[in-house]
């Protein structure tokens, strides 16, 4: 509330921009009293939140991260504020690609693993998808019956996303993003499954991060691949990376690497979100 009321104030901010998780509906009404009574816009991505609460309140609502940022370009530019729920490539150019990676799958192919080092991007991946896929079991479920007990060392079920940033998977050992090892043993396990249809990852870069995180990544999708190939099966690797060209590790360079390690990279994991979307429906 300091922050907002700060930025609200602030003579040189002219959008603010909310992101986080559902807050409760106590504290989203204080938020939404405060917000709502400035003449600044301010976008509001809750995570998963109720997007007809925010409208309400006179705010405009995001439905995703990335949606967020384009609202916030479209207001300082003065546009027209509308949702961005597409592909950056094109509607039909998607449609293509995700075509052609059903048509290499073989029969029983049918699950995605989510195997994540940033847990708000795992969430956020989790919420764009639960509505098609019914139920996502998960270290960090959307639903209690959907808790998968034991995740370090029990495997997947169904459609699976994990958090690797969970006290889980940290006690004892860095962050994942620090040591994404734990992760990269993970894509490769998740290929041994004939299962498998894809497997959705992120990257996060930046300071503070593994210098190189990429390159374990890398190594092990390649790997994954590998696994399903010599079984006669053909397994989707889709990919975002969290970061900028401005940070040590570059965006450009460490999307390249996992280009060519065979993943598909999207600009963003709601895009990466919705691209395995519709793989699941194509198959």
């Amino acid at each position: 509330k300091q922050c907002l009321n700060a930025l609200i104030e602030d003579a040189k901010t002219e959008i603010i921009v909310l992101v986080s998780k559902p807050p409760a509906a106590e504290i989203e009404k204080q938020i939404f009293e405060i917000a709502s009574k400035t003449e600044k816009p301010v976008v509001v991505c809750f995570i998963g939140g109720n997007v007809e609460e925010i409208k309400k309140s006179g705010l405009y609502a995001a439905v995703s991260l990335e949606d967020a940022a384009h609202k916030a370009v479209q207001l300082a530019k003065e546009e027209t504020v509308t949702d961005f729920t597409t592909f950056a490539m094109g509607q039909e150019k998607a449609e293509e690609l995700a075509a052609e990676e059903v048509s290499k799958m073989a029969e029983g192919q049918k699950y995605v693993r989510g195997l994540y080092t940033g847990g708000t991007i795992c969430d956020e991946a989790m919420k764009l998808l639960i509505d098609d896929l019914g139920s996502i079991r998960s270290n960090i479920p959307l639903k209690p019956e959907d808790r998968l007990e034991d995740a370090r060392n029990s495997a997947s079920v169904e459609h699976t996303f994990l958090d690797f940033g969970d006290d889980e998977f940290t006690v004892g050992r860095p962050h994942p993003m620090i040591d994404p090892s734990l992760r990269a043993e993970r894509v490769a396990e998740e290929a041994k499954d004939p299962q498998t249809a894809v497997i959705l990852v992120d990257c996060v870069i930046g300071y503070g991060s593994h210098e190189d995180p990429a390159k374990e990544l890398s190594d092990a999708v390649r790997k994954a691949k590998e696994t399903a190939a010599k079984e006669g099966r053909y397994l989707s690797v889709v990919a975002t990376v969290c970061g900028t060209e401005g940070d040590p590790q570059s965006r450009t360079a460490t999307s390249l690497q996992l280009a060519n390690a065979g993943a598909i990279v999207l600009p963003s994991n709601a895009q990466a979100a919705r691209f395995v979307q519709m793989i699941l429906k194509k198959l």
